[in-house]
């Protein structure tokens, strides 16, 4: 005889809140059975979060819940077979539970409760519950971070990673554990190997329409430098990262000309500022006088080395230092003061030289400057992006690449740097008649034209080919013409 089943318990919400949510929570990290400590534990955490933020803490939860609610989860499905990884759309009951599990899946081992950092974390996630169906082309940046070995690459990336909510976790290089090392052979020597593509979502008070940013981290050592260039053939705009304490490195050149090549707009980055032997002037001089000479400050450092405490923002006239006194701890914000005044004749001197160089590239704000009148932010940033999307012009930023200052630098990768809708229209040939040219516009009404830069083998769904599309739009089951094959060939599963 089959022992009957008991009847799941009816969930009532709590007795000071009257919230299903703060119920869930309590019985969530319930410690021992004792659901008096785990009341104590999120009523102390509730007092916490009102008395910092000045706020409702229902409803501060409830918000950053909301945020950190992943929309996507992977899970393992059979399929002819075989075993395969597959993206699910997680159900509304499952968002909260994955929300909650970060901060509280160490309980048993550490008998405490601090909510208050997934609060924080989803003060810089970008709500994705109402992401629209279709981002425009304007608002979409394919961008590469490109550099020397050892500069930073896949820890900026792991931090954007981070900061736009694709993660939950930084994964830390020397670890083995960062996202974009997927292959063992990168994860065991600390070093990017191969290319790797991933995608996140940005907005911010500076820009509070969702961004989707494109991204490929790439390798930094001589060995693999033709994965950087197959790389850079597709995208429409990069980052280049330098060590703060080193300057142009060699690879930086290689990377640099190989981005020239592709006419590649691009941003500079001076990282590991905070490093020992840091060097901002010594940095930017090296751009300057090996690579362009139309390379100009938007950021200085404030301190270097071990003293690094923030950054002054040239365009913004504003300074902003870290709360924290490492600034690359989580709890770590950015807070907006005055310019130092230690800083203020050199930052009045490089906003000005940096003003009257960008002013080039517009003759309406040309005008008005020689005109002696007073250019606001919006004008000022208008003419640094016309300026970068030139190719000629550069812009340089220095911050601790594994600091919240990455989210100033996703600011501006958002403003300056190309959409599909900047670049030149792709160009390429008939494959009837090779002296034929056939000119594609970023459009989705035009022929589908791609572009496969890329192969590789996964474990679980085994051949995947990266292609960039140039025009018109493709769904899975599609037949597309290989024009190297001279045949169709039809496309299984599609990965955004």
């Amino acid at each position: 005889m089959r022992k009957p089943r008991f009847k799941k318990r009816i969930l009532t919400p709590d007795t000071r809140y009257n919230s299903l949510l703060i119920a869930k929570l309590i019985n969530y990290i319930m410690i021992g059975g004792k659901k008096e400590t785990a009341k104590n534990l999120v009523y102390k955490a509730m007092d916490k979060i009102e008395k910092e933020t000045k706020l409702n803490g229902l409803d501060v939860l409830q918000d950053a819940i909301k945020k950190a609610s992943p929309l996507m989860e992977v899970k393992s499905k059979r399929v002819g077979g075989a075993t395969y990884q597959v993206p699910m759309e997680v159900t509304d009951a499952r968002k909260i539970t994955l929300a909650l599990r970060k901060p509280t899946k160490r309980l048993p081992i550490l008998r405490d409760f601090d909510f208050t950092q997934i609060v924080k974390f989803g003060k810089y996630i970008p709500d994705l519950k109402f992401m629209p169906d279709k981002i425009n082309l304007d608002k979409i940046r394919n961008i590469g971070i490109i550099a020397h070995i050892d500069a930073g690459k896949t820890t900026v990336t792991e931090r954007i990673l981070f900061f736009t909510g694709k993660t939950h976790k930084i994964g830390e290089v020397h670890e083995g554990l960062a996202v974009m090392d997927w292959m063992d052979q990168e994860r065991e020597r600390g070093i990017t190997i191969t290319s790797a593509a991933t995608t996140c979502f940005w907005k911010s008070d500076e820009n509070p329409d969702l961004h989707r940013i494109n991204i490929i981290d790439t390798p930094g050592h001589v060995d693999f430098t033709a994965e950087v260039e197959r790389s850079l053939r597709v995208l429409d705009g990069a980052v280049v990262i330098f060590d703060g304490k080193m300057g142009v490195e060699p690879q930086s050149e290689t990377v640099w000309r190989q981005a020239d090549k592709y006419h590649v707009p691009r941003m500079c980055f001076i990282n590991k500022i905070n490093a020992l032997g840091g060097d901002f002037n010594m940095s930017y001089n090296s751009i300057r006088e090996r690579l362009n000479p139309n390379s100009y400050a938007i950021f200085l450092p404030i301190g270097e080395s071990s003293e690094h405490k923030g950054i002054v923002d040239l365009v913004k006239n504003k300074a902003y230092i870290y709360t924290s006194a490492d600034p690359a701890s989580l709890e770590n914000t950015l807070q907006e003061i005055e310019i130092p005044e230690d800083l203020k004749e050199k930052a009045g001197q490089a906003r000005q030289e940096l003003i009257e160089k960008v002013v080039e590239f517009d003759d309406s704000l040309m005008e008005k400057y020689l005109d002696g009148k007073e250019l606001n932010t919006a004008e000022i940033i208008s003419a640094l992006r016309k300026a970068t999307l030139s190719g000629v012009f550069f812009p340089v930023f220095v911050a601790d690449g594994r600091s919240v200052s990455v989210t100033k630098i996703l600011d501006y990768v958002v403003d300056l740097l190309p959409s599909p809708l900047d670049v030149p229209q792709v160009i390429g040939m008939d494959p009837k008649d090779e002296e034929v040219e056939i000119i594609r516009k970023a459009d989705e009404a035009e022929p589908f034209t791609a572009l496969a830069f890329k192969i590789a083998t996964d474990p679980f769904v085994g051949t995947l080919t990266f292609f960039r599309v140039y025009a018109g739009k493709v769904s899975a089951g599609s037949y597309v013409f290989n024009a190297s094959k001279n045949k169709k060939e039809r496309l299984g599963r599609i990965v955004l």
